[in-house]
């Protein structure tokens, strides 16, 4: 059966965090995604753990499904540094794929399937590793406030949405690398329910998923998110066992 939707999972894309606060006074609902775009380019490094599941279901039977699941810390600069590591899990087949990288300025390592360490600094570019920085969430927050619910809740904030407006999918398509084909993609479903922190505006969970439908297939991308370690990653090396084994002539 021919299958109606692309659906790309770039786990080395979705890097988010927010910024640094002090005071924690409750904001009104129409200020909360503004403050936390004031504070956006203000995260020094952070750890986020993610967890990403596309689904195709035609009727109740699951047709595929995959899943990547792993951890990123993330150093914020001009060039940022990063080490990654994701596993990808085909529900179907039961095969994994695991994937390890290191940035460090210009240089990218990465060990797939524990392959060995080789160099990608040619073939990775930053702007491929870093899709959904948190300006980039926060962005697509903004660009949708008028359509969330914000409530207030003793730890911080809710922010939430849940129906098919085609301008909360578009927000949020280039940070997730969502690409539904062969479906009117302005019926898609979007539920969203994102975690601020009242005292430091961090963003500490965010949740999205999409849903899209046509006579044949439901298919479903959904994004997990969780954040920690705030400025507390003094920074991310490559240690050099790792640079000496990438510098090996391929076998």
């Amino acid at each position: 059966m021919r299958r109606m939707v692309g659906v790309t999972l770039a786990a080395l894309a979705l890097l988010t965090t927010a910024a640094c606060g002090s005071n924690a006074k409750e904001l009104p609902k129409e200020e909360a995604v503004a403050a936390m775009a004031e504070k956006a380019d203000k995260a020094a490094n952070y750890q986020v753990k993610l967890r990403l599941t596309a689904q195709v279901k035609s009727g109740s039977l699951v047709q595929s499904e995959e899943t990547v699941e792993g951890a990123v810390e993330y150093i914020a600069k001009e060039d940022p540094d990063l080490h990654s590591s994701y596993v990808t899990t085909n529900k179907g087949s039961g095969k994994q794929g695991k994937t390890e990288l290191y940035k460090q300025g210009k240089l990218i390592l990465s060990n797939e399937n524990e392959q060995g360490w080789k160099d990608v600094s040619a073939r990775l570019q930053k702007e491929e590793l870093l899709k959904a920085t948190h300006a980039d969430l926060v962005e697509a927050l903004r660009k949708i406030e008028s359509e969330l619910s914000v409530e207030p809740r003793e730890e911080g904030y809710s922010l939430s949405y849940s129906g098919e407006s085609g301008n909360v999918y578009e927000a949020f398509k280039k940070p997730f690398t969502i690409n539904f084909k062969g479906v009117d993609q302005s019926q898609v479903h979007s539920d969203l329910k994102t975690i601020v922190d009242k005292e430091t505006l961090f963003i500490r969970e965010l949740h999205y998923e999409a849903t899209a439908n046509n006579a044949a297939q439901t298919v479903t991308l959904r994004v997990d998110l969780s954040y920690d370690q705030f400025n507390k990653i003094n920074e991310v090396s490559i240690p050099q066992e790792i640079r000496e084994a990438a510098s090996q002539p391929s076998k």
